[in-house]
């Protein structure tokens, strides 16, 4: 619309009513979230705010659809699952004011899953040593945890014995699956649909080790902001590449003996940077050194070990834990390995970049601090911030943490005491953008008189104000098994 500045002051407004709807909170109902599971309803509530004095929201006409099929009419309905997709739905909530008979579109997502969209994903084990899955909402903070020892419709594939890793497959904050490891069982490695829960790719354990046995994998991490659960095992001690479910031979050719025993390798994940698979080391426990590998012709394959970048004999120690792809202060990427004998210590690391050929350089590997840590022997969930460059661990109630080139550790948080016993395994939510935002927790009592003596703590990394630098979200107490590894899909 345009007139004459010579008009300017001389035109009849009329102001018109805007309406905003809003939930039973207050909060506008466009671009909010639910999460549905099947079977269960859906409630929700909403109401009109208008800007005119004698606006009357009571006149307002709503209309819920969904693609072209109508759910409902009226300020409240409720949902059901069966009315959706699997998956992430669209909503749209018409509501036509009745003094202008303007139509205002809101538009909010319902997610319907067998499971959850996002939230905990508690990997336990019995005192028979059997995987239970534990899996919360953390949309839906008062929602029980759906408890799986099998996957797939009509439960197929049961988990295996003796339960490894879990790790979500994700990016830029969606997490449409998780691979799930095991020791022991007829499907060791299993790749599975979040929202309908069903295995799409499978690994069998029979005759698939490097040995020609049955496969007993003893470690997997997922790559950075991996969508198809790309990553590393370690089958008796030798490194072999899993990708949608394809067991890959072994990673390393030109060495006929090593072991990296049951965790001791680090390696390059930075998937979406196109870094992942140029390099990898790893504590051998045949030549008691740290080998380093690189990527000659393909990546994801090492022919032979780079003796120039690997260290001499160490002597017999132990592999605490890795840290993997954090930001060197100059540029380029720093990974480290941090190993054991007894209390004493020890920090290595090398330093990645691109030199003047555009070629991704280390550096040689090198130890830059040791001393003694009591009680490390105890220590569990060894994990790593790449963000701020530190390593945490947890003893007791109390996690710990030194930067990447020390070891030197001061404790981080301790969680109250309320009976439920020590922690057993922890980690930092799976959103990798910046920086980590939430931890999960779980502690186990084997004394308790509970039937489940497991406890689970969500907090979210930021000060309580009263000097704690987390912050309680949720708590479950004695609601799982003994947990041995956590995934957080939050954000």
């Amino acid at each position: 619309m345009a007139s004459c500045s010579k008009d300017q002051g001389n035109y009849d407004y009329t102001e018109v009513n805007k309406l905003v709807v809003v939930d039973t909170a207050g909060e506008p109902i466009n671009r909010q979230e639910f999460e549905v599971a099947e079977g269960e309803d859906l409630s929700i509530e909403v109401q009109a705010k208008g800007t005119l004095p004698d606006f009357d929201p009571a006149k307002v006409k709503y209309v819920w659809a969904v693609d072209k099929d109508t759910l409902g009419v009226g300020s409240k309905v409720t949902l059901k699952a069966s009315q959706f997709k699997p998956g992430s739905n669209n909503v749209k909530l018409y509501a036509t004011d009745p003094t202008t008979n303007l139509e205002y579109l809101n538009v909010f997502s319902v997610f319907v899953s067998k499971t959850v969209s996002k939230g905990f994903f508690v990997l336990t084990k019995d005192t028979d040593l059997n995987s239970i899955l534990y899996i919360k909402s953390s949309r839906k903070p008062n929602s029980n945890w759906f408890r799986l020892t099998s996957l797939g419709k009509e439960n197929p594939y049961p988990l295996g014995k003796n339960p490894v890793a879990i790790d979500l497959k994700s990016r830029y904050r969606v997490y449409d699956g998780f691979t799930v490891v095991t020791k022991d069982g007829a499907n060791p490695i299993m790749t599975v649909d979040l929202p309908s829960m069903e295995p799409y790719a499978i690994v069998k354990g029979i005759g698939t080790s490097v040995s020609g046995g049955d496969l007993h994998p003893t470690f997997f991490r997922m790559g950075y902001s991996a969508l198809n659960g790309t990553g590393f095992i370690l089958d008796n001690g030798r490194v072999r590449r899993v990708s949608e479910g394809y067991l890959w031979p072994e990673a390393i050719r030109g060495v006929a003996k090593y072991d990296f025993g049951k965790n001791g390798i680090c390696y390059d994940d930075f998937n979406v940077s196109g870094y992942a698979g140029r390099f990898l080391m790893g504590y051998d426990k045949i030549s008691k050194r740290i080998l380093f590998f690189e990527s000659a012709r393909q990546r994801f394959n090492f022919d032979q070990i780079s003796e120039n970048l690997s260290t001499e004999p160490l002597g017999d120690l132990e592999v605490v834990g890795a840290g993997p792809d954090a930001f060197g202060t100059t540029g380029g990427l720093l990974y480290g390995l941090i190993l054991r004998k007894g209390d004493l210590v020890y920090n290595f690391s090398t330093f990645g970049n691109f030199n003047a050929s555009r070629k991704f350089e280390f550096t040689k590997v090198k130890e830059n601090a040791r001393a003694n840590i009591p009680g490390i022997e105890k220590a569990v969930s060894f994990n790593y911030d790449k963000w701020a460059r530190m390593y945490y661990y947890a003893i007791g109630r109390t996690l710990y943490r030194f930067p990447f080139f020390s070891v030197s550790p001061l404790p981080f948080f301790t969680l109250p005491e309320d009976g439920t016993g020590n922690i057993v395994a922890w980690s930092f939510d799976r959103d990798e953008s910046g920086g980590h935002k939430h931890v999960g927790i779980a502690t186990f009592n084997p004394s308790a008189k509970e039937e489940k003596k497991g406890s689970f703590y969500h907090y979210s990394v930021k000060s309580d104000g009263s000097g704690n630098p987390l912050t309680l979200i949720s708590k479950s107490l004695y609601q799982i098994d003994e947990a041995v590894s956590i995934a957080l899909g939050v954000e």
